[in-house]
């Protein structure tokens, strides 16, 4: 599934701030760890998110699964009414255990103090 220049558009439409974030190569093992700590705050304040994740052609259903698993679990966080969009592709240089993934997350609205 590609993520193409009107999903940008989808959600860049909503105010607030904006954090954008791409991966270096990490295991797909590693990387619910690493996006879900980076950014557990802001994925629970976002009106918009956008992973666009790219593996390895040899990767595996159960390695697979990991984007799933992963998936899942921004979606238990995030609130009800936020825009979830992603996309997936391929890369013949990855090894079938990594992967690499574009996020972007708006809408960020800030608490007054």
């Amino acid at each position: 599934m590609d993520i193409d220049i009107d999903d940008y558009k989808r959600i860049n439409r909503h105010t607030g701030r904006i954090v954008g974030f791409n991966s270096d190569v990490v295991l797909l093992d590693d990387m619910e760890v690493e996006l879900l700590q980076k950014f557990a705050d802001d994925f629970t304040k976002a009106k918009a998110v956008l992973i666009d994740w790219t593996i390895s052609s040899q990767t595996n259903s159960e390695r697979g699964l990991s984007i799933h698993k992963t998936m899942t679990k921004i979606h238990d966080i995030v609130d009800d009414t936020t825009e979830v969009i992603f996309g997936s592709n391929t890369d013949t240089t990855l090894k079938s255990s990594e992967c690499r993934y574009h996020m972007i997350l708006t809408g960020i609205k800030e608490q007054k103090i």
